[in-house]
């Protein structure tokens, strides 16, 4: 799988630096995600997920992944982070968007880590209110098996 649009390559020092200013712990998965590409768009961008009867759970396109942006922050994880974490369960951390303001985010803490999920936006707690999971669904049990979940649309 390759990307388009990454952020120049980034260092482990950089992506301890971002883990710190979060006060969290990145997946290895992730981790080596970031030093291979540290996001960008996927040439293979439509996710879909079936169950074991061939059901189709998931079917949607992923616009970006987002990276440590240093100087430019469409896209950057930090800046996603200030966006969304009033939003989102703190267990999660936004990691890309559809294009259509649903983001999908990773989990970085309990029972919750390593998995990736999808935030719908739609579907959102009201502001003020302690984010749930009552709009989140678990679309991959790793980040490994989410990149896998891509294809071309």
């Amino acid at each position: 799988m390759d990307f388009e649009n990454s952020y120049p390559k980034t260092s482990l020092l950089e992506i301890q630096a971002l883990s710190n200013e979060l006060e969290l712990q990145l997946p290895k998965e992730y981790i080596d995600f970031l030093l291979k590409f540290n996001g960008g768009q996927p040439n293979k961008n439509q996710f879909t997920k079936q169950n074991s009867d061939g059901e189709l759970l998931f079917d949607f396109d992923i616009n970006v992944l987002f990276g440590i942006g240093r100087n430019d922050t469409r896209f950057d994880l930090l800046t996603m982070f200030s966006i969304y974490c009033d939003s989102i369960p703190e267990e999660l951390l936004p990691i890309g968007g559809d294009g259509i303001g649903n983001v999908i985010c990773i989990g970085v803490d309990g029972a919750q880590k390593g998995g990736v999920f999808i935030w719908w936006k739609d579907k959102q707690v009201d502001e003020g209110a302690n984010p749930d999971y009552q709009n989140v669904d678990l679309i991959a049990s790793s980040f490994t098996d989410f990149l896998t979940g891509f294809s071309v649309t």
